[in-house]
């Protein structure tokens, strides 16, 4: 199972409800649950946001879930 499925799974959520909340075809999430390797880069954005997770997480570049502290110092 890959992160984006154990995610929504871990939080009891709906495809459906995943795919409308970040505005992508149902057909289109489930293709990604399955095989992400030719998500667009802005629906990995938007699954970054909408689990509040990075996508270096997402692509299994690190195994942190909070995404970086982008303040500027």
């Amino acid at each position: 199972m890959n992160r984006i499925k154990k995610l929504r799974v871990g939080n009891k959520l709906t495809i459906k409800y995943v795919s409308e909340s970040i505005n992508v075809s149902l057909k289109d999430y489930i293709k990604y649950e399955k095989d992400f390797k030719n998500m667009p880069v802005d629906t990995l954005y938007k699954l970054a946001d909408f689990y509040n997770v990075s996508t270096d997480y997402l692509l299994y570049r690190t195994d942190i879930l909070k995404p970086y502290d982008n303040k500027k110092h």
